[in-house]
């Protein structure tokens, strides 16, 4: 089988029809997100302004590190504390009833899929001011071999934590990987053994990169995979575990209720304001 322009072999290497291809798909992204920035222009300053009151709300229970901020983050959504009506639903979501330059608006709307849970964590985060980008990844199959000449079908979260980089998969439960080289992805669990394989590609489409800093990053993650990690038990038992635990309790003491009734009135506005664009969401 030939390599598609997706394989890293490929466009890494500067082939001209991929990059062709890729510039395609940059440029038809920024005309929709301009378009959207005056349709959605509402929204979008609503949005913004729930995301700041979600950040200071997180700033306020004091967790330092990118873990369990990133943990009570996505307890915040699939809890549905971030949707407009307590009901929060996870599943693959209709491209063209998305604001793409805004993914995060649809866990307001009450669904979302992996690329709206780390939309949203990205827009919380760069509120808190902790480093974190989203990887796009191909998930499924063998990721070393049969995902080379695959498209990207998922995101994950790259963020730090004790000078090393993981990916956290918030949309399916909170999944830690780490780098097993500059492409490969293995999960750090007690549990299960999952890889993905990362998707550079995906951020020429959005801008984000260009081969040369792909290739810079590249060898900052096979120098990652070189070093020290978290162990599966480690970051399942005494990180997530204990952080779940926590949580809880702060939903018990109503913490998490008390502050959707602060931001339910912004997030309706949101809600409201798509379905008028969208139809039944």
């Amino acid at each position: 089988m030939a390599a598609s322009i997706y394989n890293e072999e490929i466009y890494l290497n500067n082939d001209p029809e991929a990059l062709k291809e890729f510039q395609k798909e940059y440029q038809e992204r920024q005309a929709r997100i301009l378009s959207e920035k005056e349709k959605f222009s509402n929204v979008i300053k609503n949005y913004d302004e729930l995301i700041t009151k979600v950040a200071a709300f997180i700033r306020s229970l004091g967790y330092k590190s990118a873990i369990d901020n990133s943990l009570l983050v996505s307890f915040l959504i699939r809890n549905a504390y971030l949707s407009h009506d307590l009901i929060f639903t996870d599943e693959p979501q209709d491209f063209n009833k998305e604001i793409s330059s805004h993914l995060g608006t649809s866990i307001v709307a009450g669904n979302g899929c992996c690329r709206n849970y780390s939309r949203m964590h990205k827009d919380v985060f760069d509120k808190l001011g902790i480093p974190m980008r989203e990887l796009y990844c191909y998930s499924g199959g063998n990721a070393a071999f049969g995902a080379r000449n695959a498209q990207a079908n998922h995101v994950v979260s790259l963020i730090e934590h004790d000078n090393q980089f993981y990916c956290l998969d918030l949309y399916n439960n909170n999944r830690l990987y780490r780098f097993k080289n500059s492409l490969i992805l293995s999960e750090l669990s007690i549990f299960s053994k999952t890889s993905l394989r990362y998707k550079p590609y995906y951020e020429i489409f959005t801008g984000e990169s260009d081969i040369y800093k792909i290739i810079e990053q590249l060898d900052i993650f096979r120098r990652c995979a070189k070093q020290k990690s978290l162990s599966g038990f480690e970051y399942e038992d005494e990180i997530k575990y204990q952080m779940i635990n926590r949580l809880h309790k702060l939903h018990y003491d109503c913490v998490f209720d008390d502050f959707h009734e602060k931001i339910q009135p912004l997030k309706k506005e949101i809600h409201d304001e798509m379905e008028s664009h969208f139809g039944k969401l």
